[in-house]
């Protein structure tokens, strides 16, 4: 591969001439954590936080401030747990693989955890965001049937790019802003969703009523005013087999949202002879998840082409006379 003026190939990729290719242990001290034993209840429940698997939720948001679980000077006299300072850069090496964070305050970590103190040469920010980059790459390299992990010698020998430090400020301070306007907009969302619900629960029990409308409101089974329809199961190794539009149940909470738009799975001619053909205007739910939320997932399905519900997808049908109308989205 031909390499711009400039810039040269190394062990990690290709980076500009004046940025190094250096060992992260050379420019960071690297350690780890330990569990203190759970049978001594003098060990847990102190003032020192302690970071563990538990604390997933609260990573990938630069700082870390605070634990699920807390420990005792005891908890850390007593086993191979560190108390790490403010700055330190931590890294879950199993389940969460991948996720990081910069200790806001002094905390210990669990053994499932790597943490750097960078040294003057490593801006502690610039390298919270190099491993959110290699996210990817941890979770592909993890090794485990049940919990994926990565063996300490990974670490040991893991190159980073390394730039200048006014430039590793820089970068990382251009990319804190981006989390911070990413921030502002999320808030936003869960703002505009939370005003959505309460007008769902205004208009959809009929506490508030729009202009036009009075009278008594009807109770009735979904049964008495539509038919519902059970998908036939599709295999995985089914979901391209072919070139007819599918829609599987786990799809309508990983890629649809409120209305069908595009096609994940394709099958067969065969395989559809036994599926469920979809009839525009269909609502589809979800009958399995792992979660509250992905059960009963429900989209539309608009489109007048020849598609298809896999199993644990139930269709209702024939609902816009008497329950709603459905409109393609404009």
């Amino acid at each position: 591969m031909e390499v711009k003026p400039g810039y040269r190939q190394t062990e990690v990729g290709v980076i500009p001439e004046e940025w190094q290719a250096i060992l992260l242990d050379k420019v960071a001290k690297r350690g780890s954590g330990h569990t203190p034993n759970k049978k001594h209840p003098e060990y847990w429940n102190g003032d020192i936080k302690w970071v563990s698997l538990a604390d997933s939720d609260a990573l990938d948001d630069l700082y870390i401030s605070d634990t699920y679980a807390k420990i005792t000077p005891l908890g850390i006299a007593n086993s191979s747990a560190v108390l790490h300072p403010a700055g330190t850069v931590v890294l879950s090496r199993d389940a969460g693989i991948g996720k990081s964070a910069i200790l806001s305050t002094a905390m210990a970590v669990s053994q499932h955890f790597l943490a750097w103190r960078c040294g003057p040469h490593l801006d502690n920010k610039f390298l919270y965001y190099w491993l959110q980059r290699q996210k990817p790459e941890f979770e592909r390299i993890g090794n485990g049937s049940t919990i994926k992990t990565i063996g300490l010698p990974y670490f040991r020998d893991l190159k980073i790019p390394l730039p200048p430090p006014l430039e590793q400020r820089a970068i990382a301070e251009a990319l804190s802003d981006v989390d911070v306007l990413l921030g502002g907009l999320d808030r936003l969302i869960v703002k505009k969703r939370d005003l959505k619900q309460a007008a769902m629960q205004q208009l959809l029990t009929g506490q508030t009523r729009l202009p036009g409308f009075s009278g008594e409101w009807e109770v009735k089974s979904l049964g008495d005013v539509g038919t519902f329809v059970k998908g036939s199961g599709v295999r995985k190794d089914e979901a391209n087999s072919g070139d007819l539009p599918c829609v599987r149940y786990g799809e309508l909470y990983t890629h649809h949202n409120d209305y069908v738009r595009s096609f994940n799975s394709w099958i067969s001619a065969t395989v559809a002879s036994t599926a469920a053909r979809l009839v525009q205007g269909d609502l589809l739910f979800a009958g399995s998840g792992e979660t509250r939320e992905e059960i009963g997932k429900c989209v539309a399905f608009v489109q007048s082409c020849e598609a298809y519900a896999g199993g644990d997808c139930t269709a209702a049908r024939e609902l816009d006379s008497a329950l709603m109308i459905i409109r393609p989205p404009v």
